[in-house]
């Protein structure tokens, strides 16, 4: 068994990995830290995955029942991606002081922008193309919003996309980041940098919601507040907060940055598209 610390957010993790899922941890959280146990009590949660009977058990505390649970896999990349979303779900109840919204964030010179979609909807290729033009990477799958200070909060996880997406920009462009073939078709992707517990806070000025439409034409559209509310609420996780203080803070938010949306057809139309917009 290894051990790791990893820091998402407000949550701390200590987990204990089988060989084999160890192995896959860069895949997943390329930033976490091998430790001991005389540093377990750093982080808030204990999880492990061990192996029991020549099969894998994953023990940790589910989130919506604060009850332990133990589950059973088939292999390492079925238990490390119950063990991903074990996390999130606990990073979102963490969230007491944060906006936790479906998508990611990146930064463009001192600022961030989140960019919010739901699934399929192209916003993890639109983060990998930002990146890959050279924006910042903060964080993928959950964007956290400080609400005291209106800053994206930093944490590095990698980026799950299709094989095709990848081949097609290392063909054409070539790829700085690293990538780590799991289950086909979805490659892990790692950026070439990684925020780092010392970053400078980015204050949030924009956000981008991506949609990707076969045979539309490219199009960018800034969006009132009034336009965007409805939508980015649509993207942002149960909150710990009442309802009214939920409501109140997304509107600070949808008031205090420009949003646009984006639609394209292709990658080469988003990636034409992104470096006018972000003059990158």
């Amino acid at each position: 068994m290894s051990e790791f610390l990893v820091a998402l957010g407000e949550s701390r993790f200590h987990l204990e990995l089988s060989e084999d899922c160890a192995a896959l941890l860069p895949a997943f959280y390329p930033a976490a830290q091998a430790t001991g146990a005389l540093e377990a009590p750093l982080a808030e949660h204990a999880m492990a995955i061990e192996t029991l009977d020549a099969s894998l058990v994953g023990t940790w505390t589910e989130a919506s029942s604060g009850r332990a649970v133990e589950k059973r896999f088939s292999g390492p990349e079925a238990a490390m991606f119950a063990l991903e979303e074990a996390i999130e779900l606990l990073v979102i109840a963490d969230a007491t002081n944060n906006l936790a919204l479906h998508g990611g964030a990146v930064r463009t010179g001192p600022s961030a922008c989140l960019i919010l979609g739901d699934s399929n909807s192209g916003k993890s290729s639109t983060i990998f193309q930002l990146v890959e033009l050279g924006a910042g990477f903060l964080c993928e799958e959950i964007a956290l919003c400080d609400t005291r200070t209106w800053t994206a909060v930093p944490y590095p996880q990698s980026l799950a996309l299709t094989e095709a997406l990848l081949e097609e920009f290392a063909s054409s462009f070539g790829i700085t980041g690293r990538r780590h073939p799991l289950v086909p078709p979805i490659v892990r992707y790692v950026p070439h940098q990684l925020p780092g517990q010392g970053d400078e806070t980015s204050p949030v000025n924009r956000i981008l919601l991506p949609r990707f439409r076969q045979g539309a034409p490219t199009s960018v559209s800034d969006l009132a507040p009034d336009q965007a509310l409805t939508e980015v609420l649509g993207y942002s996780f149960q909150p710990n907060a009442d309802a009214e203080t939920h409501f109140d803070r997304m509107i600070a938010l949808v008031e205090r940055v420009q949003t646009f949306r984006l639609v394209y057809s292709s990658a080469a139309a988003a990636r034409a598209a992104l470096t006018e917009l972000f003059e990158l």
